[in-house]
């Protein structure tokens, strides 16, 4: 796995440093298209003059994806103009009229988009735009690919006459079909690059197996392929080989006296015991991880084993063990600076409240977390908190608060469809 990944970066890293090929095109499973855009995404602190633009908007037409990449690019330039003026920099180009009206063809649209895009840029000559056209999920594949393969022409012949020198695109080709990896034998794509990598489980499960045997790697390293797999079985709700692997895991942590990463077993072991059904042995798992993560102050564990045996105790009916947690959970996530797992303790803590019958307690810790969620733009646990607020003072019959609640959420049902930040 490590190999496929290594060269997976070393691929995206060797073409968007080139000159040559202005398009890069990436087979993969639509849902793979993660991991591209997460490499992609560290590139931009090993080469701060590129620019990195990922557009993963799922794909159901080409007129519905090209509209939400441009109104996501139109966002980004709204949300960056106020910090842009603030710093006394110039205005940046404004997206045309054309380029906004949905009635035009998307193939013409997507082609304007390129056009524009690299006038962003502060200078063509230094600087590179990377633009990722990577859809996260796909319903028309076919589709998709006729649209992709409206631009190799243009990029072609303004890579020719030099227009768009500071331009490279990567696009996503589906793994099974390969229809833009077949299709460009027959166009004139001379300047397209082509990769493929199978990131399936059965594939990765198959690295991960390699790495976890091969003894010429470190043992840690084969440990932490060994992690993965146990992963990979407490996904696939293979629980008795997850345990056991766990165990093993647990048990080698210990010997080397690496508290994090046992800690990070336990909570694997938890997670495992609680699916299989044993919430009382999830628990005590996670009580032990607790335990060894405050001991050594390992925050980003800690607040997942919080929330974890928050969740536990809740489904044990342990109500007021449940708010003890959360109430722990929200000091260590502000701790940990991590705001969405912030929100998510104080919404959580108004959940065990609630079961506790404490009602007032329960709406102030939903308001809170609404208030920090609108800040976040914590998206899914804001739209929770206010469904489970509506549904309190509708059986209240207080109407008017109904209402304000349902106006917020249509707050945030816009935001959904249009803010830069997506939830966690």
């Amino acid at each position: 796995m490590k190999q496929k990944f290594e060269t997976l970066r070393a691929t995206l890293d060797e073409f968007v440093v080139q000159d040559e090929f202005p398009m890069l095109i990436v087979g993969c499973r639509a849902e793979d298209n993660a991991y591209v855009l997460t490499f992609l995404q560290g590139l931009e602190s090993t080469l701060p003059s590129h620019a990195i633009a990922g557009f993963p908007q799922p794909f159901r037409t080409p007129e519905q994806w090209v509209d939400e990449v441009i109104d996501a690019v139109r966002v980004q330039l709204e949300f960056a103009a106020p910090t842009r003026a603030a710093r006394g920099d110039p205005a940046q180009p404004s997206l045309s009229i054309d380029l906004l009206d949905p009635r035009r063809p998307p193939v013409e649209r997507l082609r304007d988009l390129l056009e524009f895009l690299p006038r962003l840029l502060p200078d063509q000559d230094h600087y590179r735009l990377v633009v990722a056209l990577l859809p996260t999920k796909c319903v028309d594949i076919e589709a998709f690919a006729t649209l992709v393969a409206s631009i190799v022409p243009l990029l072609t012949l303004l890579t020719s006459s030099s227009k768009l020198r500071a331009l490279r695109v990567i696009v996503w080709d589906d793994f099974e079909t390969a229809g833009l990896r077949t299709g460009i034998r027959s166009w004139s794509a001379d300047h397209v690059l082509a990769y493929a990598a199978d990131f399936s489980t059965p594939a990765l499960t198959d690295a991960l197996s390699q790495d976890a045997a091969n003894p010429t790697l470190a043992l840690d390293e084969r440990m932490g392929a060994f992690m993965q797999l146990a992963a990979l079985d407490y996904s696939h709700s293979r629980h008795a080989a997850a345990l056991d692997k766990y165990a093993v895991l647990h048990e080698h942590y210990f010997q080397t006296q690496q508290p994090a990463l046992q800690g990070l077993a336990l909570l694997g072991a938890g997670e495992t015991l609680d699916a299989a059904g044993d919430p009382h042995q999830a628990k005590l798992r996670l009580q032990q991880g607790i335990a060894l993560g405050m001991a050594n102050a390992s925050l980003p564990l800690l607040v997942n084993l919080l929330a974890t045996v928050a969740r536990v105790c809740m489904k044990l009916g342990q109500f007021d063990e449940a708010e003890s947690y959360c109430d722990s959970g929200t000091k260590v996530a502000a701790a940990a600076i991590n705001p969405f797992a912030y929100c998510d303790f104080h919404a959580r803590r108004g959940d065990a409240q609630l079961a506790q019958g404490k009602l007032a307690e329960a709406i102030a810790s939903y308001n809170r977390a609404r208030e920090l969620c609108r800040a976040n733009e914590h998206l899914t646990t804001w739209r929770e908190v206010l469904d489970q607020q509506i549904r309190i003072y509708a059986e209240a019959s207080m109407r008017n608060e109904v209402q304000l609640l349902e106006r917020e959420r249509d707050e945030v049902t816009q935001l959904e469809h249009r803010s830069p930040r997506r939830s966690a």
